[in-house]
């Protein structure tokens, strides 16, 4: 086989550091794959949360918020104890694709078990089921999501093939989100009588979903193994992996932008369906439906300019770049939220989305290359640990914001029987809010300062590894 990538340009391969095998073009398709369904079914269980358990069925913002905290803490505490079982992993299939394919299956059958609870028996008995729903949704997500994204890092192993293989993947997630705007709507059809009906169809139908993507990313893909130089407790090789400085600055900046959209993100649907619509619950989710389905279309024309710039300004400055349009549109929705001119709202995507999606899919490619850099000062390849401790940060993070939003939106003064009809001054603080977060934004610029991992000093650093592993293989 090829040791190049068909996608690669003389250029590239000038650029990049000789490999022994690259991704290959079926790879990234059968790999971005799986991502389609697993960004869906985290939407199902989670941004479904509010409209359906606090708008359909009455229950309080905070309940439900803090029912989604310790889903995330779980969720963070399970991820680092998965990265150490994969990394570790002893099998002729793989030390990623087995879990990809087990939790792929689990997450589809937890997935549609949480949504049939008993509806007669109380809010707290409802809180309750869907709380293990969640939980036992949570466990299998991360049996799926971090040999899944472990996988990714060693796609491979170049650092322009890196960014190729999270733009794959970030266009995936980018399609998926086509739908995702749709699926509270979806659940208000019609056809099955009540959104909570709606939802347990909608479940079944993208758990589906979820084992057809896992069988092909399975089946289609292959691993790149690296000899290990020694073995780790998961006590030591977390510690170790936390110490590693590239790998905080991202971490970071993960971390902040979560606790972003889980603290302050909750905002955008209760103004633009009680403050822009007066509380017109299917008007409300229709418009803004509309106005993602544009950001979706919008961010996946902008990917390949990430691409580019990423070539063009070398990675960690186009985060920079990434990051500034995300401060512009955080402080350009106090006056497009705007309940006269809804129409403004499809202006913040040329700013927040396109900022938010550039980030996320640079930071992916970013975590690969430190784990270069942590190889070569330990000597252990943790793709997993990376994954899952990263994941852990970023989950506990989440899960605090999660926890906080229901109390943020009650502190505005938020009454949900009041609909569109609240005190002077809820809906105000609620767009104060809402913007408030372009302030972590300035933080991670920050973060970003001096930042070492340059193109130059990765080539370094990966002739050295090369070079180390050449030696191993004689030994």
């Amino acid at each position: 086989m090829s040791n190049k990538n068909p996608s690669s340009s003389p250029t590239d391969d000038k650029n990049d550091s000789a490999q022994s095998e690259d991704v290959t073009r079926g790879e990234l398709v059968a790999y971005s794959v799986s991502e389609f369904p697993n960004n869906i079914s985290g939407n199902v269980m989670t941004s479904l949360a509010n409209p359906i358990m606090v708008v359909t069925l009455g229950l309080s913002p905070s309940s439900v918020g803090f029912v989604l905290m310790i889903r995330g803490l779980w969720d963070a505490i399970t991820d680092p104890v998965m990265g150490y079982i994969t990394d570790r992993s002893e099998n002729r299939f793989g030390r990623r694709r087995p879990f990809i394919l087990i939790g792929g299956i689990l997450m589809a059958i937890t997935m549609a078990a949480a949504w049939w609870f008993p509806t007669d028996k109380g809010d707290n008995i409802m809180l309750i089921y869907y709380g293990v729903g969640l939980i036992a949704f949570a466990t299998a997500q991360t049996i799926f999501s971090v040999a899944y994204g472990a996988l990714g890092f060693e796609l491979s192993s170049t650092y322009n093939g890196r960014t190729r293989v999270q733009m794959a993947r970030t266009t995936a997630s980018r399609i998926a989100q086509f739908a995702s705007p749709y699926l509270f709507p979806f659940c208000l059809l019609a056809i099955f009588g009540g959104a909570l009906t709606g939802v347990r169809w909608l479940s079944l139908i993208v758990g589906v979903i979820v084992i057809i993507g896992a069988v092909i990313t399975v089946w289609k893909t292959r691993e790149r193994d690296y000899k290990e130089v020694a073995k780790e407790n998961i006590l030591k090789a977390i510690q170790s992996t936390i110490r590693c400085p590239e790998f905080l600055r991202i971490t970071f900046i993960y971390a902040a932008l979560l606790f972003t959209l889980g603290a302050f993100g909750v905002f955008q649907f209760f103004l633009i369906t009680f403050y822009v619509f007066k509380g017109d619950v299917a008007k409300g989710a229709s418009f803004n439906a509309l106005v993602e389905t544009f950001a979706n279309v919008l961010v996946l024309a902008g990917i390949p300019l990430v691409t580019w710039a990423c070539k063009k300004f070398q990675k960690h400055n186009a985060l920079r770049i990434s990051l500034g349009l995300m401060i512009v549109g955080s402080c350009l929705q106090l006056v497009l939220i705007n309940p006269t001119y809804p129409w403004l709202m499809f202006f913040s995507p040329f700013f927040y989305s396109l900022g938010i999606v550039a980030t996320f899919m640079i930071l992916g490619t970013l975590m690969a290359d430190a784990v270069d850099a942590d190889e070569l000062r330990t000597g252990h390849r943790r793709e997993g640990l990376f994954s899952a401790t990263s994941a852990f940060m970023m989950k506990t993070m989440f899960a605090i914001a999660a926890g906080i939003s229901g109390v943020l939106v009650e502190a505005t003064g938020f009454v949900r029987d009041l609909g569109g009809d609240q005190a002077p001054g809820v809906f105000d603080n609620m767009r104060y809010l809402f913007a408030a977060k372009a302030v972590l934004l300035f933080a991670c610029l920050a973060v970003l300062r001096n930042y070492p991992l340059t193109e130059q000093r990765l080539a370094e650093i990966q002739a050295e590894l090369k070079r180390r592993r050449g030696e191993l293989a004689k030994s």
